[in-house]
């Protein structure tokens, strides 16, 4: 039993009681400090040399907990200080044992044109604060995948009705109910719905109308083509027997989903004749109809 305030590691993540994340991240941060600082002869790279030094020592400890930690504001400006004395400084000599660093620079780029390719007149610089930013909206954006993972189910869960309400024109009020149903311990959730709404996207039917306009839209796509499935000629054989010809004939046009491994195997049972003359069986065993089910799910699976 883990005392209040202190935490173990599972997969690399803190698990505990009642601790303070920012505590376990000023450990991941002394770390890479001191990975920082004990880097030789900086004064001899370019810029594009130091930030790619940076980018594999410095940044690329902290993305892996990017994914699940909200960096606090203190920590994210002791990063942003430490990249930009690393980058702009000719001699950085960063200090381990100091949060953040200070100090002249001899910048030449302005803060706008940092980001910016080399062609554009820019060094091609990674813009820190939007970039940790940009994983806290990746979450929303995964929500609407095609492979629904389970997460999604207990955020649906939360918000008591699809998922669908998190994108669109939203209201200011709109979004303070929509975080007011989030349980306020959720913080790391909470602040990927802030910073998705600030990026203000929104659904665009632009491509999907001019697919519509395209004929070949319209003509259903056979299950044996473009590597789909395998042409094997017994399964293709099974396929016709049970009238699945093309991708639309996997959907249960009631759900308007793809049929489960369940309602496959009703409709096997229910094509049992057809199945037997066509492969010239004397009886459907239950060992063959879970395995044509099965092939099925897998079908939808891909």
């Amino acid at each position: 039993m883990l005392a209040k305030g202190n935490w173990l590691r599972s997969l690399g993540y803190p698990i505990g009681n009642d601790f303070s994340p920012d505590d376990f991240l000023k450990t991941i941060y002394k770390k890479a400090k001191l990975t920082l600082a004990n880097i030789q002869h900086i004064s001899s790279k370019t810029v594009n040399g130091k930030h790619n030094i940076l980018n594999a020592c410095y940044y690329g400890r902290f993305r892996f907990y990017l994914w699940a930690l909200e960096f606090g504001n203190p920590l994210n400006d002791n990063i942003k200080s430490d990249a930009k004395i690393f980058l702009w400084k000719r001699n950085p000599e960063i200090k381990a044992d100091s949060e953040g660093s200070t100090g002249n620079i001899g910048k030449f780029i302005s803060k706008k044109a940092s980001p910016l390719p080399w062609k554009k007149g820019g060094a091609g610089i990674l813009d820190w604060e939007i970039h940790h930013r940009a994983f806290y909206a990746q979450w929303i954006l995964k929500m609407f995948e095609p492979r629904r993972a389970l997460w999604e189910d207990i955020i649906e869960h939360w918000l008591g009705e699809p998922k669908q309400i998190l994108i669109g024109k939203l209201t200011a009020n709109d979004r303070k109910n929509i975080l007011n149903r989030i349980p306020s311990r959720a913080t790391y959730f909470r602040r990927c719905l802030v910073e998705f709404w600030r990026l203000q996207i929104q659904p665009s039917y632009n491509l999907q109308n001019k697919a519509l306009q395209d004929k070949a839209y319209f003509v259903p796509q056979p299950i044996f083509h473009s590597y789909i499935v395998k042409a094997n000629p017994k399964l293709k054989t099974t396929f016709q027997a049970l009238d699945i010809k093309n991708l639309g004939d996997l959907f249960n046009s009631v759900t308007n989903l793809f049929f489960t491994n369940e309602e496959f195997i009703r409709i096997i049972k229910s094509a049992a004749p057809q199945l037997c003359a066509a492969l010239n069986l004397p009886n459907l065993t239950s060992g063959k109809v879970r395995r044509t089910s099965t092939i099925l799910s897998d079908l939808v699976g891909q």
